[in-house]
């Protein structure tokens, strides 16, 4: 368990530093590692010239090398928790929730943050499986947001994922929404594009949307749908 120091700001970006954990004990363990490494290649020195002198059996050699080399990983391993008692964001992002207060401890077992990242945004749906052989990347479809109503925006499918296992759709997964899709009965995860028009309110990890991708150029259902998705973004207006 390690005392820590918490960033405060909820907006950051890739390199910024997500919090601090006491680097005090980490850097008493390099340095007792960096002493005893010291010693055990003096050792191991002596023991070369006496071998060499006839004066001490060769074992002795591979005695103290082994000793050296035990020693030697060892100091990796604690400066390598040294180097990371700044922790620092992977990537751009947003701290979506954070339980760390400053002066807590905090254990490698134990998650204290969700990071959400905000370089890649894109969208997730599910499809019913029987119209899936007709979608493909590529595409043309359609977005609208409860939060944007009377706006319709175009965007494209991204991907279709080569398959799904069935799971748990939780809400607690919303940070990866293409593995929570997964594991809807009768549907597919379909990703896609996420509009450029739409504004930066849109783009907040979690928002709603409905999606309609048209699979066949100058289908008179394609007049249709848009014509009811039409209606759903008015619609918008008063639910």
């Amino acid at each position: 368990m390690n005392k820590v120091y918490v960033s405060k700001s909820q907006t950051v970006t890739k390199g910024d530093t997500l919090f601090t954990i006491d680097p005090k004990p980490y850097q008493y363990a390099v340095n007792k590692y960096t002493a005893a490494l010291k010693l055990a290649k003096l050792k191991l020195r002596d023991t070369k010239i006496l071998v060499k002198k006839r004066a001490a059996p060769r074992a002795n050699i591979d005695k103290y090398q082994s000793e050296v080399d035990q020693i030697s990983a060892q100091l990796k391993n604690a400066q390598y928790e040294l180097d990371n008692t700044d922790i620092k964001a992977p990537a751009n992002g947003i701290i979506s929730l954070a339980v760390l207060q400053e002066g807590q401890t905090v254990s490698a077992s134990t998650g204290v943050m969700n990071l959400i990242q905000t370089d890649k945004v894109w969208l997730a749906t599910a499809m019913k499986q029987n119209g899936m052989g007709r979608i493909v990347a590529g595409q043309s479809a359609s977005v609208i947001f409860p939060s944007a109503p009377g706006n319709t925006y175009s965007t494209t499918v991204l991907l279709i994922p080569e398959g799904i296992v069935a799971g748990q759709f939780t809400a607690e997964i919303t940070e990866n929404p293409i593995s929570a899709l997964k594991s809807l009965e009768n549907l597919y995860p379909v990703k896609i594009a996420f509009p450029a028009e739409a504004s930066a309110l849109l783009r907040r990890p979690g928002t709603l949307a409905t999606v309609t991708v048209y699979t066949d150029e100058g289908n008179p259902v394609n007049v249709l749908a848009k014509i009811l998705q039409w209606i759903s973004t008015w619609v918008n207006f008063v639910f």
